[in-house]
């Protein structure tokens, strides 16, 4: 088939419409779907579960919970206060979290 035939085709084809009512009943039923599902939660379990593995050596190295023979220097005073920092932006960012996705379920 050569091009001309093609567009002859195409060109002669009577338009395809949808039926009365159609759009409204698809958007009915897509509106009905969006409504039944729900967001996905998230793992909070799993999440402090992982901050607390991480953060306990540590909080052992910091406050001297390891042997003499083992425990390391006292850490200079600029990294307490950066781990205080620190420590205090990931509980802030935590609660927004949780504050966020409370407030999105309403």
């Amino acid at each position: 088939m050569n091009d001309d035939a093609i567009g002859r085709a195409l060109r002669d084809e009577p338009e395809v419409t949808p039926s009365l009512g159609f759009s409204h009943r698809v958007m009915r039923s897509v509106r009905h779907e969006a409504d039944l599902r729900r967001a996905i939660p998230f793992p909070w379990k799993l999440c402090a579960t992982g901050l607390a593995v991480a953060a306990a050596p540590t909080a052992a190295a910091l406050l001297g919970g390891a042997p003499a023979e083992t425990a390391l220097p006292a850490p200079p005073e600029h990294l307490v206060t950066a781990l205080g920092w620190l420590a205090t932006t990931l509980t802030g960012i935590a609660g927004l979290t949780w504050w966020s996705l409370r407030f999105a379920r309403r």
